[in-house]
């Protein structure tokens, strides 16, 4: 008696992976101005009296004005990246027995 057995199997492996990324990038920006004002006014004045005496005065003054302003700014961007990949694999396997008696 002879009996041939053959056995077919197929078995099916799927991963899914997904990997999430997040790259935040943060920029700080400080700005400095810096505005200087200078102002000069020269004042003359004659003055005579009837004792014949004159007398002249010469007055010059400078004003400065400093005004500093500091702006900073901070920008924050967030960039999210999704990656998912499937691998799906397939392995078929037959075994054929020949059994003699």
């Amino acid at each position: 008696m002879t009996v041939t057995m053959t056995v077919t199997m197929t078995v099916t492996i799927t991963v899914t992976m997904t990997v999430t990324m997040t790259v935040t990038i943060t920029v700080t920006m400080t700005v400095t101005m810096t505005v200087t004002m200078s102002v000069t006014m020269t004042v003359t004045m004659t003055v005579t009296m009837t004792v014949t005496i004159t007398v002249t005065m010469t007055v010059t003054m400078t004003v400065t004005i400093t005004v500093t302003m500091t702006v900073t700014m901070t920008v924050t961007m967030t960039v999210t990246i999704t990656v998912t990949m499937t691998v799906t694999m397939t392995v078929t396997i037959t075994v054929t027995m020949t059994v003699t008696m």
